[in-house]
């Protein structure tokens, strides 16, 4: 062992061996010591791969790209770093990798160097946000927005059209996928109570959501035509005169249309407050009545109508109608009536055919007006207040019906008033009980030129009167009336009235 160690420790080799070890050493050191390692931080362009490839996908990027740089930490011999450039340095990103719309997330690859003794410690950013959207074109409807506050009085909108009544639209689809129509607003932008003729305007549309926000400043501002057309609609009116004939009645009249468009000269139009077609005659007509009239010829020049200029009048006229109602007695009211007292016959005048004390009440009218019409209807009275004992013949009975309602003829009656008549009362025996020693009476005494007197006697205390007729040369017996008054029963000029009692 000591022999072999001997043997290579006086070997030539043994020296070049341990010389160049200690040559490299001596050389580490000293490169250690003049050309250290050293860190440093470089910006570096990134190099953007691929970037047409998200149009070929019908992508368009709606975010700016702002980092163009990447920073990145080497390490390497001070002599090597000193003397790196960043331009052999390279760092990518892909823009192959975007497939979709809205944010994508793209890596910055890690960088890569070419010089020898250089080392990538760290590098930022090592990824960045990008968004991409599709861009497409549609059509927006333009929607005209009014109210009539600016019409003038009278006045009113026929059409309110805007050209073009859609507008085409091109965009990213986050853009314009919220829209839902372009607002034409004629109140913003015309005075109140100002239109009163046809007008065309130039007003600027907006842009308004679905959710109904106005979003017209991210937009280029779009002219629309607004055409206006408005007309005044003023009455039609007529008269109706004269009388149809005699057995008929005016139902009803109308016109077609009772108000009219016009248009025309503002000044003139608005000056028009009706159009009057004057009268329509319609006497002794038994006929509906059909007339048509052209508006045209009631107008002033420079106006026109708007529409139909044709109207039709039709006025109806219908004949009466009669009914006949079976009327009785028991049907008429009979105000006045002394049942106390009298007794009433009453009979329908034979010129009326009364059957089984009935007759027929003939009635004229509008046949809506009799249909459900009855004998209360009418009312029937026959007055008897001013009635007494006689006969009253023809008297008629008095009918109340509702006005355009007439009772055909006349509807008397005959009449007999009478007295009740009152049951004879007990005459007393004589010889018991004498005539005048009962109740004080008075004796109205009728004498006629012959050879018999009447006597009539009257009770206070009932309403009984008595009369006695005796011959001249015998007594006279009683004979007992209804009560009434004595004058009532014997002329004046023949009655003689005494106090005193029979003789």
């Amino acid at each position: 062992m000591n022999k072999r160690m001997q043997t290579v420790l006086q070997s030539k080799y043994f020296y070049i061996a341990v010389s160049v070890i200690v040559a490299i050493a001596i050389w580490i050191i000293a490169l250690n010591t003049i050309n250290p390692v050293v860190e440093n931080t470089m910006d570096v362009s990134i190099v953007y791969l691929n970037e047409d490839a998200p149009a070929e996908k019908n992508l368009s990027r709606t975010s700016e790209l702002d980092i163009s740089t990447a920073t990145i930490k080497v390490s390497g011999r001070q002599n090597t770093i000193n003397n790196l450039l960043a331009s052999e340095i390279k760092i990518y990103i892909d823009f192959a990798d975007v497939s979709e719309i809205g944010v994508t997330h793209l890596k910055v690859s890690q960088p890569q160097c070419d010089r020898f003794g250089v080392k990538i410690l760290d590098y930022y950013p090592k990824e960045v946000d990008v968004s991409y959207d599709t861009k497409t074109e549609m059509y927006l409807n333009v929607k005209t927005e009014y109210t009539n506050d600016v019409l003038a009085e009278g006045f009113e909108f026929i059409s309110v059209k805007a050209e073009p009544d859609s507008v085409p639209i091109s965009g990213f689809v986050s853009d314009i996928e919220g829209l839902d129509y372009i607002k034409v607003s004629l109140s913003d932008n015309v005075e109140n109570g100002t239109i009163n003729s046809n007008r065309t305007i130039s007003l600027l549309g907006r842009y308004i959501t679905n959710s109904g926000h106005d979003v017209t400043a991210n937009f280029e501002p779009e002219k629309i035509t607004v055409k206006i057309e408005v007309a005044k609609r003023v009455p039609i009116t007529y008269t109706v005169v004269g009388s149809p004939r005699e057995d008929c009645y005016l139902l009803k009249h109308g016109i077609s249309s009772e108000t009219v468009l016009l248009q025309g000269d503002s000044d003139v139009v608005s000056k028009i407050t009706e159009i009057d077609l004057g009268e329509i005659d319609i006497t002794g007509i038994s006929e509906k009545l059909n007339r048509d009239i052209d508006l045209k010829d009631y107008l002033p020049s420079g106006v026109t109508i708007y529409g139909d200029s044709i109207r039709y009048i039709v006025v109806d006229v219908e004949s009466y109608v009669t009914k006949q109602i079976e009327m009785s007695l028991d049907d008429i009211s009979q105000p006045g009536k002394n049942d106390a007292e009298y007794e009433y016959d009453i009979r329908f005048a034979d010129s009326l055919k009364a059957v089984n004390n009935k007759v027929k009440v003939t009635i004229k009218g509008k046949a809506a007006d009799i249909e459900n019409m009855t004998i209360g209807s009418l009312t029937p009275v026959l007055d008897l207040s001013d009635k007494n004992i006689g006969s009253y013949r023809n008297q008629n009975i008095v009918f109340t019906v509702p006005e355009n309602v007439t009772v055909v003829g006349e509807y008397p009656v005959n009449i007999e008033v009478s007295l009740i008549e009152v049951p004879e009362p007990e005459v007393p025996n004589s010889s018991s009980q004498p005539q005048n020693s009962t109740t004080p009476v008075a004796t109205q005494t009728v004498a006629p030129t012959g050879t018999s007197s009447a006597t009539a006697t009257v009770v206070p205390t009932k309403p009984v009167a008595t009369a006695t007729v005796s011959p001249a040369t015998t007594t006279a017996p009683t004979a007992t009336t209804a009560p009434i008054a004595v004058s009532d029963v014997l002329p004046e000029s023949t009655a003689n009235v005494s106090a005193e009692n029979n003789e």
